[in-house]
């Protein structure tokens, strides 16, 4: 019996598998029993297979230099049939479990060139000259760059948060956890100015909220996703363009001018570093850029 077939049959029928899906089962299927013939010189069935050839083949993927993510679904292929041939009592192992997964490489946080970030200030700072609304957006973009805090954290900013004389503002994190950050002088007097506008803006009206929108009523997290995305569309190549990308630029910025990776960590809030190190991962290649334009023995030339 042809268990390859077999097994494609299940998975369309049964597991109502797509046609892309069936075609990727059939080709890895294919490919690993053609190692076994060519290179390691075995001509059973697959259905026979044992872990050491099937552990040799996923080495030779990767020697290939094929994504770890390309081979990972080529490893789920492995463990999907084995299992579906123990299901059927045709084998009593599934040689494919043991069978280690190489990590994905993590993608690098988006981030804001400083160039093209200063940019974006200097263009909003000129707007925010025209009305309220404009100063409150402006102030909406310097402080989530400014400290770094997440898009609903600055959402749940209130009037009383903010501590100009300190020069800090409190921020209520994941887990109803609390820290100050401190704010960068420049944020505070451009808070100062929105501080005393909004108080005009609301005139007897209490609303206790930091940031309101134009009727009074505290803005919303959609708002500020608008508003952000609407600024960072300016900016080529981003693959994201949320308000956590003024996160990760802050992190990022603040690693490649010394910053400590401790430090970084307590004013983003994380509660272990491990979550702080993939911005150190940037930073590093940044250091690899310098080396190659500047090292005698970078290869360059």
């Amino acid at each position: 019996m042809d268990w390859v077939q077999e097994f494609l049959k299940y998975q369309k029928f049964d597991k109502r598998a797509s046609p892309h899906t069936l075609r990727a089962y059939a080709t890895d299927l294919n490919l690993v029993q053609s190692f076994r013939q060519e290179i390691c010189g075995i001509h059973t069935p697959l259905c026979d297979a044992q872990y050491p050839e099937l552990r040799a083949w996923v080495v030779s993927l990767l020697q290939s230099r094929q994504s770890a993510a390309s081979v990972n679904r080529r490893i789920s292929t492995l463990k999907s049939y084995f299992s579906f041939l123990r299901r059927l009592a045709w084998r009593v192992d599934n040689p494919a479990s043991r069978i280690k997964r190489p990590r994905s490489a993590k993608p690098l946080p988006p981030m804001v060139p400083l160039p093209e970030l200063q940019r974006l200030f200097e263009v909003g700072a000129l707007a925010a000259k025209s009305s309220f609304g404009a100063l409150r957006d402006y102030l909406i973009l310097s402080l989530l760059y400014g400290t770094g805090m997440r898009r609903s954290e600055l959402l749940n900013l209130g009037i009383n948060d903010v501590d100009l004389t300190a020069r800090h503002v409190r921020v209520l994190g994941k887990r109803n956890r609390v820290r100050l950050i401190p704010i960068p002088d420049l944020v505070c007097d451009e808070l100062a100015e929105y501080i005393a506008q909004r108080k005009n803006f609301l005139q007897d009206t209490e609303v206790g909220a930091l940031f309101v929108q134009d009727r009074g009523m505290p803005i919303t997290e959609s708002y500020i996703y608008r508003y952000i995305r609407k600024v960072l569309v300016q900016v080529e190549g981003l693959p994201r363009r949320s308000p956590h990308v003024l996160r990760h630029t802050y992190a990022t910025h603040l690693l490649d001018q010394g910053a400590g990776l401790q430090d970084v960590k307590e004013l983003l809030g994380h509660t272990s570093l491990a979550a702080t190190q993939v911005y150190t991962h940037r930073s590093i290649e940044k250091l690899k850029e310098v080396y190659r334009a500047a090292h005698p023995h970078s290869g360059k030339n």
